[in-house]
């Protein structure tokens, strides 16, 4: 294999997979020339599954299956049960010390920052296309009362209370703005 995929750190240098119990039959069927004639030794190979159980150094598994189950969950409760599964077949081999190294967790890691990181970026986006918004409508409403001061004035003068025309700036103000909130939802539904 080119990478370990998860299951080996990337240090290893085109990593092997067999399985224990077909790699000594395996090795007994194509043994060099002398050690092929000895049959004692190649039974011994053939009967004798678990003799590389006693020499084993790393102790590769897979999570059951079906596996999406696993993995298509939030990061820390990805961690959380792969991190359990873990724990239990520690505690099933029976034999301490064993060390634990979940490569896959660490790939997920990555995953999951990179996520985090464009999450961010786009949390950035938004609440400075919000600013940005913000800034326009305050722009187009000091616009509208700078060339209007006159008209009010005018209507300040003819008897219209001060509420009233805090009443009529506030309904200007939602005269620009439910229109674009409108106009802003039905893009996302159409373009989500």
């Amino acid at each position: 294999m080119d990478s370990g995929k998860g299951k080996a750190p990337n240090s290893l240098n085109s990593p092997i997979y067999i399985e224990y119990d077909n790699y000594l039959k395996l090795i007994a069927q194509y043994l060099p020339d002398p050690l092929h004639l000895n049959a004692d030794f190649v039974n011994f190979l053939r009967d004798n599954d678990s003799l590389l159980d006693e020499f084993a150094d790393q102790f590769v598994m897979t999570l059951p299956s079906p596996r999406s189950e696993y993995y298509l969950q939030q990061f820390d409760k990805v961690m959380s049960d792969v991190m359990s599964h873990l724990t239990f077949v520690e505690e099933t081999l029976g034999y301490f010390p064993v060390t634990i190294e979940a490569f896959i967790l660490q790939e997920f890691k990555l995953a999951h920052l990179s996520v985090t990181f464009l999450q961010l970026v786009f949390n950035l986006v938004m609440l400075l296309l919000f600013m940005i918004s913000v800034l326009l409508i305050y722009s187009l409403l000091m616009l509208s009362m700078e060339s209007k001061s006159f008209e009010l004035g005018v209507m300040r003068m003819v008897g219209l209370s001060k509420l009233n025309v805090m009443l009529l700036i506030v309904m200007q103000s939602v005269m620009f703005v439910i229109p674009s909130i409108i106009c802003g939802f039905l893009t996302s539904f159409v373009l989500l």
